[in-house]
């Protein structure tokens, strides 16, 4: 835990979805050999699967397209089998408490969470904190507190620096969702991303290395010479400018295409980190009273989330909302997407 701190384990007390008897919903993929998922939470509705999970040798348990996937399309979508939040007490007595929540669900749950892996272990047995550390994902809550969710299928989504699919918590029906970055094809892994993108390789390797403890070997890391001298001064600039942008003022249009063009080189045209920067730049093209370009930048965000999120994600409709009445609305939030996916959550 960084600084030290301890976690305290605890079950969603607010109404994710109904639980299924493993405590957990999920929609869009399946175990290679089972059946297709159903939707918990309601109508038990069969769907379509889109995905399988399967053991991918030395990368260890991923998801991979059992079809074409088309950009924007729902992939998955899944309620927290548990939520963690952070707290201040011993680490013997988090572990009590872990071992007490987890002792509430049923066998089938409790299994799901022990298949889970644990980074940490090194060689050891796995621990209900290294479980936690590796698989946690952001959940923000309606009082703003720090909290991560563990998921018994969506934590079986590998790392890429250069992920083809993106993941947002969606706090009003409680689950966190995953839609297609761009087109995928059969066969191909479907990945999310762990960490803040905007790294050179030596950065990226190093936050991989020490929170998840792995080498990264995706496309973006497997660059060599100078492709991959490119690909670290198109990620440092990213950086940059995501910096500046906040304070860029009149110039903030020639800021966002800037980096709009940097995201379409270096990462595929990744919705989220461009859903993030013409969000960004949409606040500050109505805090300079120009709703005109106001507008432009709403409806391009707009645009990005409903790829990158779905268009009744909560992001969505409030950009919808500041397209409509570009310096009426409220702007506060809507540039809180993280630039490029959510990531995991490092305890």
């Amino acid at each position: 835990v960084a600084g030290g701190c301890a976690v305290a384990l605890v079950l969603a007390r607010r109404p994710l979805r109904r639980r299924t008897r493993s405590g957990w919903s999920v929609v869009g993929g399946r175990l290679a050999g089972s059946t297709p998922a159903v939707l918990g939470g309601g109508a038990d509705v069969e769907l379509g699967c889109c995905f399988e999970v399967r053991d991918l040798g030395v990368r260890g348990m991923g998801v991979v397209a059992t079809r074409r996937i088309l950009k924007g399309e729902m992939v998955h979508r899944e309620a927290p089998l548990l939520i963690a939040t952070s707290g201040s007490t011993s680490w013997n007595s988090w572990e009590e408490e872990v071992r007490t929540l987890l002792a509430d669900l049923d066998a089938e749950g409790r299994q799901s969470f022990w298949e889970l892996a644990d980074s940490h272990a090194e060689g050891r047995a796995k621990t209900t904190l290294g479980i936690l550390r590796t698989n946690g994902l952001p959940v923000d809550l309606e009082d703003r507190s720090d909290m991560i969710g563990i998921y018994a299928m969506l934590s079986r989504f590998n790392h890429s620096c250069k992920h083809n699919v993106n993941n947002s918590w969606q706090a009003d029906i409680g689950v966190e969702v995953l839609h297609a970055n761009r087109d995928i094809e059969p066969g191909e892994e479907l990945c999310i991303t762990y960490i803040d993108l905007f790294q050179t390789l030596e950065a990226r390797r190093a936050e991989l290395l020490t929170v998840f403890k792995f080498k990264c070997g995706c496309e973006a890391c497997s660059l060599t010479g100078d492709e991959q001298t490119r690909s670290d001064f198109c990620r440092h600039r990213l950086g940059q400018l995501r910096e500046a942008l906040p304070q860029s003022g009149p110039l903030v249009e020639r800021v966002v295409a800037k980096l709009s063009a940097l995201v379409d080189e270096e990462l595929g045209g990744n919705p989220p980190a461009k859903c993030c920067a013409c969000s960004v730049g949409y606040q500050v093209a109505a805090a300079l009273g120009d709703p005109e370009l106001a507008k432009t930048m709403a409806q391009a965000a707009w645009e990005h989330s409903v790829v990158a999120e779905g268009a009744m994600a909560w992001r969505s409709r409030m950009l919808r909302s500041n397209v409509d009445d570009p310096l009426g609305a409220g702007i506060e939030g809507v540039g809180t997407v993280a630039w490029g996916g959510e990531g995991m959550r490092a305890a």
